[in-house]
């Protein structure tokens, strides 16, 4: 339908195809990205799968320009793939959207497509769509329903231009604010540095919750969670992910039952605990476990620190402050593909206190 100066509103699905789910089998290994390791606009976490072992959601090839978004609902993950990002595998908790005749008969670009479907007026009508006993999701019939705002190309290209420029500005405030929290970390270490200086140097394992067992540890190895056992709902699974700039923020989506948690005691989660990032950019990031949350199980990438809170308020342990980075850079290890902490180092590693 015509609205107005050839803006037409159309079904999404008139000039894009919804991708099928498959692999095509291939050798070696592939990088595999679920639902609950991408961010809008970005990649932050995956696995290296091949093609016999890999997860059962792990069927979904894309190609360069296509568009992928979550199928759950209130759940805003998009993505533009790139040349680079085509070769990966992508879960199907996520629709694939094909513009028809890309190249040869210009309807709509890539990048409208993208923006559209960050917006409230995309996301508002999945929502209304999406149905499901457990998880809601939108499936395709549904999908057909979704209309879509679809001005001339020359248009398309003026509101790329703008809205690139504005997420732009966005980046570098993140970016900023960012900048803002490393300043204070190294205030704050220079406000005490003299006291610091003076200050006995206290090993981490000394101020350890020695009433418990496993008050230093790591998540389980992967035969012991496997990705068969997660589930919708229960206790949360905490990934490297989660922990960003000295916050834990959960952005992940998986948990597992009660009864699994309960086999993995040792690798159990609860307020004021201390969670480190094993791999990252860098290694070594650190958040407290907040007061509001319940019990959680870290993955093999995290380490968890339980101290006496008689000794000392987790709050003051400075790992990432100045005075906590110093001492985790010599033990940390490098290889062609990963950047590791081990927790059998940390446990001798230094605070102060």
């Amino acid at each position: 339908m015509i609205v107005n100066n050839g803006w037409e509103q159309v079904s999404i699905l008139k000039y894009i195809d919804l991708v099928k789910s498959g692999v095509q089998s291939f050798s070696g290994k592939k990088k595999y990205i679920a639902t609950g390791s991408l961010e809008t606009g970005k990649i932050i976490d995956f696995i290296e799968v091949d093609y016999k072992s890999r997860p059962s959601r792990a069927n979904m090839e894309v190609k360069e320009n296509d568009i992928l978004f979550a199928k759950m609902k209130d759940t805003e993950k998009i993505f533009l793939i790139s040349k680079e990002d085509e070769n990966n595998l992508y879960s199907t908790g996520f629709a694939v959207l094909r513009i028809n005749n890309y190249q040869k008969d210009q309807k709509v670009l890539p990048n409208y497509v993208y923006y559209y479907l960050k917006s409230d007026y995309f996301q508002n009508q999945k929502n209304r769509l999406c149905s499901g006993a457990t998880q809601k999701a939108i499936n395709v019939s549904k999908l057909k329903k979704v209309t879509f705002l679809l001005p001339p190309i020359d248009y398309q290209k003026k509101m790329i231009m703008t809205l690139e420029s504005i997420e732009q500005l966005k980046q570098w405030r993140q970016e900023s604010d960012k900048l803002t929290i490393d300043y204070l970390n190294n205030i704050f270490y220079r406000m005490f540095k003299q006291i610091l200086s003076k200050s006995e140097r206290i090993k981490l394992i000394d101020i350890s919750d020695k009433s418990q067992k496993n008050t230093f540890t790591n998540g389980p190895f992967g035969s012991n969670l496997l990705t068969s056992e997660f589930t919708n709902e229960g206790v949360p699974v905490i990934y490297i992910r989660d922990i960003r700039d000295g916050i834990y923020n959960r952005i992940s989506t998986v948990y597992v039952t009660q009864e699994k948690a309960g086999s993995l005691s040792y690798c159990q989660v609860f307020p004021r605990d201390i969670l480190i990032t094993k791999v990252g950019d860098p290694p070594g990031t650190a958040a407290v476990y907040p007061e509001d949350k319940d019990m959680g199980i870290i993955t093999q990438d995290v380490i968890r620190i339980r101290v006496n809170k008689d000794l000392i308020n987790p709050y003051l342990i400075m790992i990432n402050s100045s005075a906590g980075v110093i001492p985790i850079r010599p033990i940390v290890f490098f290889s062609p593909q990963i950047v590791s902490l081990s927790s059998c180092f940390i446990l001798t590693g230094i605070c102060n206190s």
